[in-house]
C-alpha cells in the first residue's frame, strides 16, 4: 500500500495557487472531508457514492495514490463487489497517513 506524500510547495504549483495559506486552507478542508466520510464508511458502509467522493476530492489535491484506490474501489462495487471490508481498512489507513502529514504541516 502506498501512501500519498504531502508537499505544500509541490501542490502550490501543480494547483497553480502561489499562496500556500490557501493551500494549507484545501488541506484542512480535506481533512474534514475525511472525518466525514470516515463516519460514513462506519455508519453504511463503503459504497459508490462513497469511493466517487473520495475519490473527486483526492483527484483534485494531487493525491495519486489515493485517486487510484478509490478508482479501482468504484470498478469493483460496479462489477458487484459487495464485502468491501479490505478495500474500508485500506482507505482508514490513507485517512491515517494523509492526518498525519496535515498535522504535521499545521505545526
Amino acid at each position: 500500500l502506498s501512501f500519498d506524500q504531502i508537499s505544500v510547495q509541490k501542490l502550490s504549483q501543480q494547483l497553480s495557487i502561489p499562496n500556500e495559506t490557501i493551500i494549507i486552507k484545501l488541506l484542512k478542508s480535506f481533512a474534514n472531508t475525511m472525518t466525514q466520510m470516515r463516519e460514513k464508511i462506519q455508519e453504511k458502509g463503503l459504497d459508490k457514492e462513497i469511493a466517487h467522493s473520495i475519490k473527486g476530492v483526492s483527484g483534485n489535491l494531487r493525491f495519486n495514490n489515493l485517486y487510484q484506490l478509490t478508482m479501482e474501489i468504484e470498478k469493483q462495487i460496479e462489477e458487484g463487489l459487495e464485502d468491501t471490508k479490505e478495500y474500508q481498512e485500506m482507505l482508514l489507513k490513507h485517512f491515517k497517513h494523509l492526518q498525519k502529514e496535515i498535522d504535521l504541516i499545521e505545526k
